[in-house]
Order: C-alpha cells, then sequence, then structure tokens
C-alpha cells in the first residue's frame, strides 16, 4: 500500500462517518500504514464536523495522547474539525 490510496481511504472515512461515525475512528485507527491512518483520520474528523460537531469534538476529548505521535496527530484532526468553522471557542487544543 502507497500514499496513492490515502484520498480512497479518506472517501471510505467520509462513508463511515455518514452510516456509523461512532465505529468510524475503531476502523481507521487499525489500518496498518502510519501516513494513510493519519490522513484517514483527519479525513474522517473533517466529515464528522460537517455532519455533527458536536460529536466530533466529544469523539476528539475521548482520544487518549500518550505519545508524542499521538499528540501530533490530534492537534492535526482538531485543526480539521476547527477548519470546519465549528466554533474554536468550544473545544481546547490539548497539547
Amino acid at each position: 500500500m502507497n500514499n496513492e490510496a490515502a484520498p480512497k481511504y479518506a472517501r471510505l472515512a467520509e462513508e463511515w462517518v455518514r452510516h456509523a461515525p461512532e465505529k468510524a475512528p475503531e476502523w481507521a485507527n487499525g489500518l496498518e500504514f502510519e501516513a494513510i491512518r493519519s490522513k484517514t483520520l483527519a479525513a474522517l474528523y473533517r466529515a464528522w464536523a460537517r455532519e455533527d460537531r458536536q460529536g466530533a469534538f466529544e469523539a476528539l476529548d475521548r482520544i487518549d495522547q500518550g505519545a508524542a505521535a499521538e499528540r501530533s496527530l490530534f492537534g492535526g484532526m482538531v485543526d480539521e474539525v476547527l477548519n470546519q468553522n465549528t466554533g474554536a471557542s468550544k473545544i481546547l487544543k490539548r497539547g
């Protein structure tokens, strides 16, 4: 699998959000390749924010940010949600 697959996974993430948003992060986190996983998670939270911004914020709030890589990914996902014009004051960017 290569980075050319990332857009396909991003579109698939959008479908997961439409049909089962609460299960979408588990699916995306299970992707084997980190580069694909990161891009897919970013697309997932961007799509989720369009569909249900409060649900996206709540899901982001449940993320465990133990490792530095996870904190970086979390920051990117928060940016994706905030860039959807979702009321930045309602979430504190952890880090």
